[in-house]
C-alpha cells in the first residue's frame, strides 16, 4: 500500500491518496472512499490529528513490513499520516 499526502505551508496535509497495488475490488474502492473523505475533510478544516487518532489500531489482516506492525489499510493511513506530521518521512510518500 502506498500513501500518499499532498500539503500546503508548513507541511499541513490538505490531500490523502491511497494506492492498494493490485488488490482491486471492494477493498479498493473502500480504500478510494476513506481517502476521498479524509482529503475533502482536510480541505475544509478538519485537523489531521483528529484521523490519525480515529484510525490507528483499526484491525483486520494485520501485516508487517518487518519493522511496523499494520493492523489495516486504515490503520496503515492513520500512521502515514502520523509520521508526515512528526517529520519522519523525507519526501512526500510514505510506503506501508
Amino acid at each position: 500500500m502506498y500513501v500518499t499526502i499532498g500539503y500546503i505551508q508548513k507541511r499541513t496535509p490538505f490531500e490523502v491518496f491511497v494506492n492498494l497495488g493490485k488488490a482491486g475490488g471492494c477493498e479498493s474502492a473502500w480504500i478510494e472512499a476513506l481517502s476521498r473523505t479524509i482529503s475533502n475533510s482536510l480541505r475544509y478544516g478538519v485537523p489531521a490529528p483528529i484521523f490519525v487518532e480515529q484510525l490507528k489500531g483499526i484491525s483486520c489482516l494485520p501485516i508487517s513490513d518487518g519493522s511496523t506492525f499494520i493492523h489495516s489499510p486504515a490503520d496503515g493511513i492513520a500512521l502515514a499520516l502520523q509520521d508526515f506530521m512528526a517529520g519522519h518521512t523525507n519526501d512526500d510518500t510514505k510506503a506501508a
